[in-house]
C-alpha cells in the first residue's frame, strides 16, 4: 500500500538518500548500516523517506535495489 509507513534498518554499508527519485540525482545524505529509516512506497523502483539533515527534516528517495 502506497500510504503505509514502514520502519526499516539500512543494511548496506552506506545507504544513499537522494534529492530526486533518480540514481543520477545528488545525494541528500547518506546513512550507515544499522540506521532506522521511516519510509513509504513512492513508485515501483523508489521509496520516499523523511530524514533529518542538519537538524531539519527533509524528504529524500531511496532506490529499492
Amino acid at each position: 500500500m502506497k500510504n503505509t509507513i514502514y520502519r526499516g534498518i539500512a543494511l548496506n554499508k552506506t545507504t544513499y538518500i537522494r534529492t530526486e527519485p533518480s540514481t543520477k540525482s545528488n545525494p541528500l545524505t547518506t546513512v550507515p548500516n544499522g540506521t532506522i529509516i521511516k519510509y513509504h512506497l513512492y513508485n515501483d523502483h523508489w521509496y520516499e523517506a523523511v530524514v533529518t539533515v542538519n537538524g531539519k527534516e527533509r524528504t529524500g528517495f531511496i532506490h529499492k535495489k
